[in-house]
């Protein structure tokens, strides 16, 4: 009972706090949690902006790995992929982050990969929930191929796989296409099957349920999502 009645009032009483001054002279701590790669690479950056506005209200960020870290427990937002289910929660839509599947030049050329069923026969390198005994779908307008892997290496970090890709000894599956960015453009990873489309990676930010949010946190978002929209290559947004 202990534990129910510290869910139902904690995050509405941190809030409260928070509302109870100025908010653009508050000297109070938000603390958000971002997964590990996204969070490192999108969200503190965009937030280290976004902070800007607010001098006197202290970001306290930390990188998560899974969705095993309840958002109430001293946690005022969390970004998380694709669902999370583990309480009850309010959801803001961000963003879905565009994935590709990419490769060195020098492997492209000796590993001939023309349909996605072609991958199945070398080494591909990908997220846990991208490669592990799983069947990964491609689409291409009216077309769809799914495909099975079973890797000797399962990277649990997408930035891990595309670093394993950047060996020349396989293919990075389903991995951000921002992440891949630089690469691309350095010309050290290419695209392949750039005519076919892989499931995109939901990007989700959740605050405890309650009718009280922060006006600060729901800025946040408003902001993320602008920003993101920019990145259209990288990024699928919601149309205004």
């Amino acid at each position: 009972m202990g534990l129910k009645l510290f869910r139902q009032w904690s995050p509405s009483i941190s809030q409260l706090k928070l509302l109870s001054s100025d908010t653009e002279a508050s000297s109070d701590t938000l603390h958000f949690a971002f997964p590990f790669t996204t969070g490192a690479v999108v969200f503190s950056p965009l937030t280290t902006l976004f902070a800007e506005r607010y001098p006197k209200v202290k970001f306290d960020i930390q990188l998560a790995t899974g969705s095993g870290l309840p958002v109430w427990y001293n946690t005022d937002l969390r970004v998380v992929h694709d669902t999370y289910s583990y309480e009850d929660v309010k959801e803001y839509f961000l963003a879905d982050a565009v994935r590709i599947v990419c490769a060195t030049p020098v492997w492209a050329k000796t590993h001939s990969v023309s349909r996605p069923k072609d991958l199945e026969k070398y080494q591909v390198f990908g997220a846990r929930d991208a490669v592990e005994h799983r069947s990964v779908r491609f689409t291409k307008g009216s077309k769809e191929e799914a495909v099975l892997f079973h890797p000797q290496i399962v990277c649990r970090n997408n930035l891990a796989s595309l670093h394993c890709a950047l060996t020349g000894k396989g293919a990075a599956l389903s991995v951000p296409r921002f992440l891949a960015q630089s690469f691309l453009n350095s010309g050290e990873l290419i695209r392949l099957l750039p005519d076919w489309n892989v499931s995109s990676l939901p990007l989700r930010a959740i605050t405890p349920n309650q009718k009280l949010v922060n006006p600060i946190i729901e800025e946040w978002v408003k902001y993320v999502q602008a920003s993101l929209a920019f990145q259209r290559e990288n990024f699928k947004c919601p149309d205004k």
